[in-house]
């Protein structure tokens, strides 16, 4: 299973956007999340979003499953995690 270079780039984007804190003076302030935050974040959601100018979805089933779903394409099985030792988000689908 392999994540084309363009997804692998799209939903490397989607999860290192910072996340932004309210401060108490109005500004905001960017933070890396770490593996469990991108977990919770991602566990029992669907991603939606545009990669090398394609629309797609991608579902991020808890038990680890993912489905990656191009705009007017094929559903691809596949895995997903949270890396905790490089706190990072992985994922890997079959090429169809």
């Amino acid at each position: 299973m392999t994540a084309s270079p363009t997804r692998r780039a799209a939903l490397a984007a989607l999860l290192t956007v910072p996340l932004l804190l309210a401060a108490v003076d109005g500004r905001a302030e960017e933070r890396r999340l770490d593996a469990a935050e991108i977990e919770a974040m991602l566990s029992g959601n669907t991603a939606i979003s545009v990669g090398g100018g394609t629309a797609y979805k991608q579902y991020f089933d808890p038990s680890g499953a993912t489905t990656y779903v191009p705009e007017g394409g094929a559903p691809s099985p596949g895995k997903w995690r949270a890396d905790a030792a490089e706190d990072h988000y992985c994922s890997y689908t079959k090429s169809r």
